[in-house]
């Protein structure tokens, strides 16, 4: 019996030599697509597109110049894109004229925050339009996963496929051999060039001094080299990915487990907390309304504006997260729907909100009555009239899941942000401010806020150089002193154009005969000291009387005697 066993255990398979072996991991195969000659114009023109856009773009200011390269750079894109076999939409359409809005409400403003919210703004409806371009986002853009769709499509997708525009290039029969051969040339004849222009300028002056200019100028036309390059580096691959790669809708998909009875439990609860707050607060919400502070009030009249204002925008913002949340995390009804009680109880609280907007906006309209506008009361005031487009908004989409909220507040939201660019914000400050303080509507007028504000406020700072009131004027031409000095002085290239500052001088220069004379009698009744010890002439300083001067960079009185010898 030993014996059969000892037999039978050769014949026994050891588990590890059965085991099946595991297969090598495959090597990461790159994509490769093919380059033709009209990709390789069109490279050539994303990269002056890319160099204008640094030269004329950035170095001019962000005015004329960001304009033209902007819409150089669009129409490249269009051509090069819009030749596939997609059509665009009416949402792909408004969004590359928005861009092209953006682009160029940078020309007629130079306040630094809306030509912020213009390069963002250009951005955004680029990126959205090229994405309508090639098919992507057609699902996302239509609710909250347009923010998912627009970090895949600018971020993800550019860096996943930013070598390809290079492997490509390189892979290519027509191309690649070509390119290496015409780069082995031009680094071959660096050195016989230098040396060639070395012997050429020492043997003609006219060669000399061209060379001297050209290198006087070389360092900063390298340095807009290599940042034109770090544009062109991103911008080709990100436009090449999309015109070849798979375009992929990002849509969000969220497990809505949240039962209906916890949401109207929770939704009824806040609804009965607003509604005992309005009750025993009724007074204070809706004398607002009327124009004047409540009975016994004891706050004055921007305490009492101020803090309605910040509470309802709180509760606002609490009550849009909380909205949104119930409506993508709630459980759906038999019809795939909503369930209505929840409908209901969401547009309750939607008309709360209402409520609350209106009472902040009838508090910040006592506000401005009482003390004139200012940049953070106009646009808080914009910002309250957004929130009720956001509300109408959301209730539509309770109703009408079909409906594309997303698309539609976008649009909204840029359109109002490009009107009030156009507009110019400091503008309307300053004539209002001025009309209200004439027409005795407000009893002050802050010369030196106006002053403040950009370019816009000029023109109208400007007329109170003729005002009738002394105090009025020769604050207006103190404050445009050293603006009127600097229109004087200061050349701007063609594309460095804005027309806000265009205005302003020209405002400037109609008044200035009133400001040469106010420099004029400004200056000469400065006195003018010298420092002993170094012998070099003292700041102008503006002087109490003959034996004190107030010296502005150390904000200290000081006797006519002490440090400085008057000279």
């Amino acid at each position: 019996m030993e014996q059969n066993q000892n037999k039978a255990m050769p014949n026994m398979a050891s588990p590890q030599l059965t085991a099946p072996k595991i297969a090598p991991k495959p090597p990461k195969i790159h994509k490769i697509y093919p380059i033709t000659v009209r990709d390789l114009i069109f490279f050539a023109l994303f990269a002056v597109g890319a160099f204008l856009t640094r030269q004329l773009g950035i170095v001019c200011g962000l005015h004329l110049g960001y304009s033209t390269s902007y819409i150089f750079l669009f129409a490249v894109t269009a051509v090069y894109i819009g030749t596939q076999k997609i059509t665009a939409d009416r949402f792909t359409t408004a969004c590359g004229a928005l861009s092209l809005a953006a682009a160029v409400s940078m020309t007629f403003t130079d306040d630094s925050l809306f030509m912020f919210f213009g390069v963002c703004l250009t951005c955004l409806f680029y990126i959205l339009f090229v994405d309508g371009l090639t098919g992507s986002g057609k699902k996302s853009f239509c609710s909250v996963s347009i923010i998912s769709q627009l970090f895949y499509s600018s971020f993800a997708m550019t860096l996943q496929n930013f070598l390809t525009p290079w492997r490509s290039l390189a892979k290519s029969k027509k191309s690649g051999k070509k390119g290496i051969e015409i780069l082995i040339g031009v680094v071959a004849c660096i050195p016989v060039a230098a040396v060639m222009i070395v012997l050429l300028a020492s043997a003609d002056d006219a060669y000399a001094s061209l060379v001297e200019k050209i290198t006087t100028h070389f360092f900063s036309f390298i340095v807009s080299l290599f940042f034109a390059a770090l544009i062109f580096v991103f911008l080709l691959p990100y436009i090449f990915a999309h015109k070849n790669a798979e375009s992929k809708d990002r849509v969000l998909r969220f497990k809505r487990k949240l039962p209906a009875g916890v949401s109207c439990a929770f939704l009824a609860c806040l609804c009965f907390v607003y509604i005992s707050y309005l009750f025993s607060q009724l007074a204070y919400f809706f004398s607002a309304f009327r124009g004047l502070l409540p009975s016994g009030y004891t706050f004055s009249y921007a305490q009492y504006a101020r803090q309605g204002f910040f509470e309802m925008c709180a509760i606002t913002a609490l009550n849009f997260i909380i909205l949104c949340f119930i409506a993508a995390k709630s459980k759906r009804s038999k019809g795939g729907g909503i369930p209505k009680s929840v409908k209901a109880l969401c547009c309750a609280v939607c008309l709360f909100c209402a409520i609350f907007d209106f009472t902040a906006m009838s508090k910040m309209a006592l506000y401005i009555r009482c003390f004139g506008l200012t940049r953070l009361r106009l646009l808080t005031a914009l910002f309250m009239v957004m929130i009720l487009f956001l509300a109408a908004l959301y209730v539509i989409h309770l109703f009408r899941p079909k409906f594309s909220y997303m698309k539609t507040a976008v649009i909204i939201a840029g359109c109002a942000v490009l009107l009030v660019s156009f507009v110019n914000v400091d503008a309307v400050i300053a004539k209002y401010n001025i009309s209200a303080y004439e027409s005795g509507q407000i009893e002050e007028l802050d010369v030196g806020y106006l002053d403040s504000l950009s370019d816009a406020a000029i023109p109208y700072l400007a007329e109170l150089c003729s005002s009738d009131n002394t105090v009025i004027s020769d604050a207006a031409k103190h404050a445009l002193m050293n603006d009127y000095k600097k229109s004087k002085a200061k050349e701007k290239s063609v594309f460095e154009f804005c027309l806000t500052s265009y205005r302003a001088d020209k405002a400037l220069q109609k008044h200035s005969k009133e400001l040469d004379e106010y420099i004029a009698a400004y200056e000469a009744s400065a006195q003018n000291f010298a420092d002993p010890y170094s012998g070099e002439t003292a700041d102008i300083y503006d002087y109490e009387n003959q034996t004190q001067y107030y010296d502005e960079t150390s904000s200290q009185y000081y006797e006519t005697t002490e440090h400085y010898n008057y000279t």
